[in-house]
């Protein structure tokens, strides 16, 4: 996002992160579940579920968030996912004006910087 923003000169981005600096784990996608409740989490859990986490302890699920910089990608096996589609239509069919899928799909695609041509091209990645 930070560098999304400041793509305009005459902008300027002030990016704050909460913790500290990752370290050679944090890069190693399966180290992620050892990062877990540690201090570059934020620990959060689940409140205890009465229909599901059965076999957790109090039926309470980690929810890791990134105490780090670079956030959560440290904590999530550094997956990517834009979200669905009717989400994004939903929040501008009530009023979040350019946030339909139309609109920041084109951002995702820059982001990702996909340069497989058949799957730009393709509108479905």
């Amino acid at each position: 996002m930070a560098n999304r923003l400041s793509e305009d000169v005459d902008k300027r981005v002030l990016l704050l992160e909460a913790g500290g600096s990752e370290s050679i784990l944090t890069d190693i996608p399966i180290a992620a579940a050892t990062l877990q409740m540690t201090p570059v989490d934020w620990a959060y859990q689940t409140e205890p579920q009465e229909a599901a986490c059965f076999g957790l302890i109090n039926r309470r699920s980690r929810w890791p968030r990134g105490r780090v910089l670079g956030g959560s990608s440290v904590l999530n096996y550094m997956l990517y996912v834009r979200g669905n589609k009717r989400d994004y239509n939903r929040w501008a069919a009530v009023g979040a004006e350019g946030w339909s899928w139309s609109d920041v799909f084109p951002y995702f695609l820059k982001s990702e910087d996909n340069r497989d041509e058949s799957v730009v091209a393709n509108g479905k990645y």
